[in-house]
């Protein structure tokens, strides 16, 4: 009697937890993790500080003075608040300038809007390319205006200002933690 009631228990036991997974399948997407490439396009945290110094040993600093990273985990298949969508805001400032950059969808096969890069400086969308390049007799992917230029791996390598070309020099962490990811949808 015992042994048939532990038989039919764990018959409507499983039978419970496939019309669960079912539903929950009928009823939400789930989402790809966040790409990892968005880390080596912008390897900072907030409160960064970027050292810069040009060929006559002239520094400027840029400081990471916001990011955010959001990312959608699942979605309801019927409400309207969006898809996998997932995005890197960050924003470099010091005392004359400052870079807001927000990378949406990078790679991302489950996102309804799609790749999209914006560069912003000093409130005027900045003209940029993203391409592959060779530096040092090595290919790496690149994104380069007149003022910037970024490489994967690497992050913001060159900044341009009053005609003047910085390289980078160094990084002061001053925060240790590890960065949020907001949740989307």
């Amino acid at each position: 009697m015992i042994r048939k009631f532990v038989f039919s228990f764990c018959i409507l036991l499983l039978i419970s937890i496939l019309v669960f997974t079912s539903i929950y399948n009928y009823l939400f997407t789930s989402c790809p993790e966040m790409n990892s490439e968005y880390f080596a396009w912008f390897p900072y945290k907030e409160g960064d500080i970027l050292i810069f110094e040009s060929q006559k040993n002239k520094e400027i600093k840029l400081e990471v003075s916001f990011l955010e990273l959001v990312h959608t985990n699942a979605y309801m298949n019927f409400v309207k608040c969006g898809h996998c969508e997932d995005s890197e805001h960050i924003i470099f400032r010091n005392e004359k300038d400052t870079l807001d950059i927000t990378m949406n969808n990078l790679d991302n096969p489950k996102s309804y809007f799609g790749y999209q890069l914006n560069l912003v400086s000093n409130s005027k969308f900045v003209n940029h390319i993203q391409k592959d390049s060779t530096i040092n007799n090595k290919n790496k992917e690149v994104i380069s205006s007149d003022s910037y230029l970024f490489i994967k791996s690497r992050g913001l390598v060159n900044y341009k200002m009053n005609n003047t070309v910085y390289y980078f020099k160094k990084i002061i962490r001053k925060n240790l933690k590890k960065q949020n990811i907001k949740g989307g949808c």
